[in-house]
C-alpha cells in the first residue's frame, strides 16, 4: 500500500505508475481523492516539461486517529492540514524509534511546508502541537534532510514560527527546496 501524505504533485504523481507496476493499493485522506481520480494538476508548471499525469483510483481513505496495519508495523494517521486540506502525518514505531512521516506538513531543519495567506494558521499550529504531543524522535520528511533524534526540537521551532509575526514571513518562492525548483522550471533539468 502507499500512504500517501498528501496530493501534490510531487507527492503522488506517479501513483498510477507505482500502482501499475506493484499492483499496490493507494490510501489518501479524503480531501485529497478527488485530485487523485478526476482533478489531477492542472495548470502545473510540470505539465510543460513533458510529464503527462494519469488519475488513479484512491482503494481506501484514512482520517485523524486511523490505525494502518504496514506488514509489522502500526502506523497512526494524523491530519494536519495547513500546507494542504488533506495533508496527513504518520507515526509509527520502527526499531524501538518513534517516527514521524511528514510529507511537506514539516520539512527538515524545522521548517513549515509552503503556505499561503488563505492557510489557517493558528489551526496548523495546533495541529503540530498535538504531532509534538505524540513523542516522535525521529523526523522523516518529504523535503530536506531527516533526523533520527530530537524531533521535538524541529517541531517546535516551526510552531514558533506559526506564533511570530507576520513580517517573519518571507514572500516569494521557495528556492531551497529542489523538488519544487525543477517541478517548476523543468528547463533547468536541461543545463545539468
Amino acid at each position: 500500500a502507499v500512504l500517501t501524505t498528501h496530493a501534490h504533485l510531487d507527492h503522488a504523481g506517479s501513483h498510477a505508475g507505482i500502482k501499475r507496476a506493484t499492483g499496490c493499493k493507494i490510501g489518501i485522506n479524503p480531501n485529497g481523492v478527488q485530485t487523485l481520480e478526476k482533478d489531477l494538476w492542472p495548470g502545473h508548471p510540470a505539465l510543460t516539461s513533458g510529464f503527462v499525469p494519469e488519475t488513479v483510483k484512491v482503494d481506501f481513505t484514512f482520517t485523524e486517529g486511523n490505525v494502518i496495519r504496514v506488514g509489522d508495523y502500526e502506523v497512526t494517521c494524523v491530519h494536519t492540514p495547513g500546507h494542504s486540506l488533506d495533508s496527513t502525518c504518520f507515526v509509527a514505531t520502527v526499531g524501538g524509534l518513534r517516527a514521524l512521516f511528514t510529507g511537506d506538513t514539516l520539512s527538515g531543519e524545522g521548517h513549515l511546508g509552503v503556505v499561503s495567506a488563505e492557510t489557517d494558521f493558528v489551526g496548523y499550529r495546533n495541529h503540530l502541537r498535538r504531532v509534538l504531543a505524540m513523542k516522535p524522535e525521529a523526523l522523516l520528511p518529504g523535503h530536506h534532510m531527516f533526523s533520527l533524534a530530537h524531533a521535538e526540537r524541529y517541531i517546535e521551532h516551526s510552531i514558533s514560527l506559526l506564533e511570530g509575526r507576520w513580517s517573519g514571513f518571507q514572500l516569494g518562492s521557495p528556492a531551497f527546496y529542489p523538488s519544487w525548483w525543477f517541478t517548476h522550471f523543468a528547463s533547468t533539468l536541461n543545463r545539468l
